[in-house]
């Protein structure tokens, strides 16, 4: 929602640009638009990075048995198979 108003604000600038080119404010505007829009992709990449409530359900391992021995090797089963 917020990536929708930003690029609103930019295209209603980009008009006044084009209807009037001897304003400056609008181009400031644009400016400052392009600029959140980069912090905001840049925040949900971040977010992405993260894995903040994005990770594929059963393809993480845990190990029953974390610190094994030598010779002896930890089991590793699928979380979805915990009993």
């Amino acid at each position: 929602m917020l990536l929708l108003l930003i690029f609103g604000t930019e295209l209603v600038c980009g008009i006044a640009v084009l209807a009037d080119s001897r304003l400056s404010t609008p181009v400031q505007v644009m400016c400052y638009a392009l600029i959140a829009s980069v912090l905001v992709g840049i925040a949900r990449a971040w977010e992405l990075r993260r894995g903040k409530g994005h990770r594929p359900q059963g393809l993480a391992l845990r190990a029953d048995r974390p610190c094994a021995g030598p010779g002896r090797q930890a089991r590793l089963t699928r979380l979805d198979d915990r009993a």
